[in-house]
């Protein structure tokens, strides 16, 4: 669990954007990264997870912050993306569903 307490003044927060659709990719990408899947599993999915799978966290966890989230795995979501068309200088906006499940397993993208 993250907290404050050891934040001080001038310390930075920097964050990257990953999500969205890459040239190079054929759908949306959630942009979830490796290091954080386990807490996104538990952020994303509902109990439904820990009743079924007992053995998917470890019991001494506060039960607040297992599978705390809203999402059945399979429950589909709409993603609406949104990017410039280099053509017309236009915005396009697109939506598809996909579901919370492969949103958590979209590949974690690396940077240079």
């Amino acid at each position: 669990v993250i907290d404050t307490s050891n934040k001080s003044a001038g310390d930075v927060i920097v964050g990257i954007a990953s999500f969205g659709q890459a040239t190079y990719e054929t759908e949306y990408n959630s942009g979830m990264g490796s290091n954080g899947l386990t807490s996104a599993r538990h952020d994303m999915f509902n109990k439904e997870i820990a009743r079924k799978y007992p053995e998917a966290y470890d019991p001494s966890v506060p039960e607040d912050l297992v599978y705390a989230g809203k999402f059945g795995v399979a429950e589909e979501i709409e993603i609406e993306t949104k990017r410039i068309d280099p053509k017309t200088g236009e915005e396009v906006v697109t939506k598809e569903k996909t579901t919370a499940g492969k949103l958590v397993l979209s590949p974690t993208r690396t940077y240079a």
